[in-house]
């Protein structure tokens, strides 16, 4: 496997429940988005959906073994892309030319007007 970036905003920060997945994966910066996504409270973790107007908060790190990339995408209840059934679907933003993976709330799963808003961005 090639590396690849992800960009982690909720329970897979450092020091938080879920960031033992990311194992030896080096951190490469803390990180703040455009503001073009709204977070959402999900009771013990957060969701990201695009169309906001929220900077989100959170890490980039590199990703070098696909065992981690697919425990993560477990996690994450990223199945396949474009499955209906995916809580979450992977998808990627450009950061100085690479391509950076973030998970996105499918809010077609998911009603988020149920949820309260995070306005600051920050998990």
């Amino acid at each position: 496997m090639n590396k690849q970036y992800y960009f982690v905003y909720g329970t897979l920060k450092k020091g938080y429940c879920n960031h033992k997945l990311l194992r030896d994966s080096k951190k490469i910066r803390d990180y703040i988005t455009r503001p073009e996504y709204s977070m959402v409270n999900l009771q013990s973790f957060p969701g990201v959906v695009k169309n906001g107007n929220t900077a989100i908060h959170g890490e980039i790190y590199e990703v070098v073994d696909e065992m981690i990339e697919k425990s993560l995408d477990k996690l994450e209840g990223y199945y396949k892309p474009n499955n209906k059934e995916n809580l979450f679907n992977k998808e990627y933003f450009d950061i100085e030319g690479e391509k950076v993976f973030i998970y996105i709330l499918n809010t077609s799963k998911v009603a988020i007007e149920k949820y309260q808003i995070i306005p600051t961005g920050k998990w």
